[in-house]
């Protein structure tokens, strides 16, 4: 019978919770990630936010969005995906714009710029046809 080294039996026993570990971690990169993005991502509040989303309860994703971004500010994504739900669901179109600019403030280089603002724009013309005199 072969016998491992110490060495290899640390570094299998490493992999091997290393592998066990990526589901509960969501697929987050390793501890002390420098994106702030990535972290709101691999929070609990962002996670059960999406899970909330997910399973159809708008009102819990929306108030665990909104803890996340309270926690972190800077999370573009929170601020995108509190911004989708407030629009596609018709429940606040200025509170969605001021999400869709704080996303597009947190990521100069944004690949869905176009077509978020054009939601801005969308949103500013409902606005306006909704509101007595036509003023914002």
């Amino acid at each position: 019978m072969k016998t491992l080294g110490a060495d290899r039996v640390l570094i299998t026993v490493s992999l091997i919770c290393a592998v066990m570990s990526l589901p509960v971690t969501g697929g987050c990169r390793w501890p002390g990630v420098a994106n702030t993005d990535e972290r709101a991502r691999c929070s609990e509040l962002y996670r059960t936010a999406m899970r909330h989303r997910d399973s159809g309860n708008i009102e819990a994703a929306i108030l665990f969005l909104k803890r996340e971004i309270e926690t972190n500010p800077s999370a573009a994504r929170a601020h995108l995906d509190l911004a989708l739900i407030l629009d596609e669901h018709r429940i606040d179109d200025r509170e969605a714009i001021v999400h869709y600019r704080l996303y597009l403030a947190g990521t100069p280089v944004a690949q869905k710029r176009e077509m978020i603002e054009g939601r801005i724009k969308r949103l500013g013309k409902r606005i306006r046809s909704e509101t007595p005199g036509n003023v914002l």
